[in-house]
């Protein structure tokens, strides 16, 4: 009869599903082979296969996790090839050809196989490094690539080293990110000696006015005064 066929042929491809644990996506095409044949049974066959429905269902769900596994996992593999660090040179078109493609394919998952990808904090962070690279490279373009003297008394290296601070700092452990970070640790570390030079300076400068207050003015004191002004010139040149 019908029924008796149609229990033979889901028998015979249950058979042929390994046990859960040993289920891999290979077996995809079995299962659901298994799964549309029992469907097309009779009420009266479906009753007479009970264990075979148990064995399709664990197996479908075994296959459902296994899917959702490959998916997340693809997801992940995307994230490790992210290119690192993010430079001037990649940085215009890297948000559109790098992170936008892994972002629509995470937004695809599951909410369970979203949990799966366990590095996506690394795709933010390089998302948000972006701006930090644009910046660095726009500010440090503003002073002509280096702290100089000149851009040093005017204020201008000073804003822009202030200006590129708090977004840097923000990154944290996402720093690593900033493929120019050394053109702002560099403007950092000038700013600094400069800083370090007009105190030098303003410390010669007070020995002077401390001479300059003396009452009387003897030839020692004018050959120290002098020494301390070639001093403070020495600093002013440098």
């Amino acid at each position: 009869t019908k029924n008796e066929k149609d229990i033979a042929t889901v028998q015979e491809l249950v058979a042929k599903i390994p046990a859960v644990d040993q289920i891999t996506i290979e077996d995809k095409t079995t299962i659901e082979d298994a799964d549309a044949a029992y469907a097309d049974c009779s009420d009266a066959a479906k009753r007479q296969l009970s264990a075979e429905y148990d064995t399709i269902q664990a197996a479908l769900k075994a296959l459902e996790n296994i899917e959702g596994e490959t998916a997340a996992q693809a997801v992940i593999d995307e994230i490790e090839k992210l290119p690192k660090p993010i430079t001037e040179t990649n940085v215009d078109n890297y948000k559109e050809e790098n992170i936008n493609p892994i972002k629509e394919q995470y937004k695809g998952l599951t909410e369970a196989q979203k949990e799966l990808v366990k590095n996506y904090s690394d795709l933010e962070d390089a998302e948000a490094a972006i701006k930090v690279v644009q910046l660095i490279e726009t500010k440090a373009d503003g002073i002509g690539g280096e702290v100089t003297a000149k851009n040093y008394a005017e204020g201008a290296a000073q804003r822009a080293v202030n200006a590129i601070k708090s977004a840097y700092d923000a990154l944290k452990s996402a720093q690593g990110w900033v493929g120019n970070r050394d053109k702002y640790t560099s403007m950092v570390t000038a700013i600094a000696e400069f800083d370090q030079e007009v105190a030098d300076a303003d410390t010669v400068f007070a020995e002077v006015t401390a001479m300059l207050n003396k009452e009387e003015a003897t030839q020692d004191f004018v050959d120290q005064a002098k020494a301390v002004a070639e001093k403070a010139q020495n600093i002013i040149d440098e």
